[in-house]
């Protein structure tokens, strides 16, 4: 065989070799990827087989240990620590979530989402700083930013620094939410109110005035500005507010009764407290502020006039715990008229069996025994009667 003859022979074997090289390395590549992704799999089953059988902290090892976190089992660890925290297992969601933020090639949107999640089990575990620490963190997130905020006003709410409070909400109603105008306004009035109790009423005034900038309609800051009236000695002017308020909102009667009392009596203008007091459709509630109200109403009108007064509100409305006592002892001391007591005896009875709830929120119907301002069940402002 010639030289010539032997190169052309040669190099077809030598590409051919070459090609089945690369072929044997894709194969063999391939292979590799599968037993990955198997052992990817046995690992996640035995984790989820721990989960099963309630042995969470294996659970986590396995979870913890498996290889490097793709975007696929992110999701898997989001999800793990997501139902950690809803079951108030809060110390295996952290580390569920600390785990995965540590890891070095999360990509940003995981890393961000992670953090979040991490913020909501500090928050749930009390650990206010560190919640507060992430969501501040989370403010630079154009897709988390809303949630951050969100957090952060939470957060101030249930640790009462309202400053801190208006200024997110704020920065929310930079962002078009309007309808925050409801709870700027109540942390105004929450300011004015600690401003009244130290006497720094040039403080009070401006709060009330920006409360009543954010919510026209709120009721507190009326309220309020019969209490800072009241407590510069400005009586008629604060009897003006607390009627207004109590016109509005007769349930809310119990809020200012003992300052009213207060203020007809160093007015003294029995007449208009009758007209005060007799204006009303409902009841005082709480029992020492029904005793000052009935008080007044036998006082000017006569005892005769307030016990009619009293059963008519009755009849026609819901009965007080207060009420019901209060005539019943009537009744047993023979001093409430025959006529009086056969018109009232049945639906004082019936209506006295729900009397322990006294206020219940007009939104999700949950009952409280004293006036709130904010609904601790569904969240809303203003909306106990």
């Amino acid at each position: 065989m010639s030289w010539l003859e032997s190169v052309e022979w040669v190099w077809p074997a030598l590409m051919l070799a070459f090609l089945c090289g690369i072929q044997l390395a894709r194969w063999l590549n391939r292979r590799s990827a599968l037993h990955a992704e198997r052992k990817i799999s046995e690992e996640y089953f035995r984790g989820l087989n721990y989960l099963l059988n309630e042995e969470p902290d294996k659970a986590i090892e396995v979870f913890i240990k498996a290889i490097e976190v793709d975007s696929e089992t992110v999701e898997l660890h989001l999800a793990l620590g997501g139902l950690f925290r809803r079951k108030g297992q809060i110390d295996r969601a952290t580390r569920v979530h600390q785990n995965l933020i540590a890891r070095p090639h999360l990509s940003d949107q995981h890393r961000v989402q992670a953090i979040y999640e991490l913020a909501q089990d500090y928050d749930h575990a009390g650990l206010l700083d560190r919640a507060e620490n992430l969501y501040t963190e989370l403010m630079d997130s154009p897709q988390y930013r809303s949630l951050a905020l969100e957090g952060l006003e939470k957060i101030y709410r249930r640790e009462k620094e309202w400053r801190k409070a208006i200024d997110i909400v704020l920065l929310h109603r930079r962002q078009d939410k309007p309808e925050l105008g409801q709870s700027l306004a109540q942390y105004w009035c929450e300011l004015a109110e600690e401003a009244i109790d130290g006497h720094r009423f040039l403080d009070a005034t401006k709060a009330l005035k920006n409360a009543a900038l954010a919510n026209p309609e709120s009721v507190r800051t009326v309220q309020l500005k019969g209490d800072l009236a009241f407590a510069q000695g400005h009586h008629q002017v604060a009897i003006k507010e607390w009627r207004s308020l109590c016109t509005r909102f007769p349930s809310l009667i119990d809020l200012v009764i003992e300052k009213v009392d207060l203020c007809f009596k160093h007015e003294e203008n029995p007449r208009d407290l009758s007209d005060f007091y007799a204006g009303f459709a409902t009841l005082p509630k709480m029992e020492a502020n029904f005793e000052i109200w009935f008080a007044g109403l036998a006082e000017t009108m006569g005892t005769a006039g307030a016990q009619a007064h009293l059963v008519e509100l009755v009849t026609h409305s819901d009965v007080t715990e207060a009420a019901a006592q209060c005539i019943l002892s009537m009744s047993e001391r023979n001093e409430l008229q025959e006529e009086l007591e056969k018109k009232t005896l049945n639906a004082l009875l019936e209506k006295a069996k729900q009397a322990n709830l006294q206020y219940t929120c007009g939104v999700c119907g949950f009952g409280v025994k004293s006036i709130h301002w904010h609904c601790p069940n569904c969240g809303r402002w203003e909306t106990f009667s």
